[in-house]
């Protein structure tokens, strides 16, 4: 009778568990956040920005809410690109996004994705977002394929912001 009993609290607590992080109370952790961090650092090295961003802090714009940010002041801390400072700078809505070097614009708010296109269209600024199918519409995409996380390239996008993609980007990437 006691085993019965212990079976019914241990499968109650099973149900407990599993309910919360399923639902939309638990916060949803990007278990990606830290390499998507880590590629958007090196996308850095492999672009060949304008003179005129060349100087002062590299600028990484997030639009709203993702782990990546996280990882992004984290290795801010400790990074650099080239000679410049990283600085990550966080903007709650699309509106509210000015000069940076990368705009990052995670899944949660990919309707926005015209609008941030719009606001960075005259700057060489490049537009990163993480949902399958919006390559075509940014300059990076990051994608998982056979549970690996990979990113796609839109070569014509970046060039259309004055940017230059190394070929050892090139050869990592899902060119689109």
């Amino acid at each position: 009778m006691q085993r019965v009993f212990q079976h019914r609290v241990a499968r109650f607590f099973y149900i407990i568990i599993y309910l919360v992080l399923n639902t939309s109370v638990a916060p949803k952790y990007d278990v990606n956040a830290k390499i998507k961090a880590l590629y958007m650092y090196n996308f850095a090295k492999y672009i060949e920005w304008p003179s005129s961003y060349k100087t002062g802090d590299f600028v990484i714009g997030v639009v709203g809410e993702t782990p990546v940010y996280q990882n992004l002041q984290a290795m801010a801390k400790v990074k650099k690109v080239f000679n410049q400072s990283i600085k990550i700078v966080k903007y709650s809505s699309a509106s509210e996004v000015q000069k940076c070097h990368m705009l990052l614009l995670p899944t949660a708010m990919t309707s926005k994705v015209s609008e941030c296109s719009s606001k960075i269209k005259a700057s060489s600024t490049l537009l990163v977002t993480e949902k399958p199918g919006v390559g075509t519409r940014s300059g990076i995409n990051f994608v998982v394929v056979n549970q690996k996380q990979k990113f796609e390239l839109n070569k014509g996008n970046i060039s259309s912001h004055n940017l230059t993609v190394s070929g050892n980007l090139l050869k990592l990437a899902i060119v689109i």
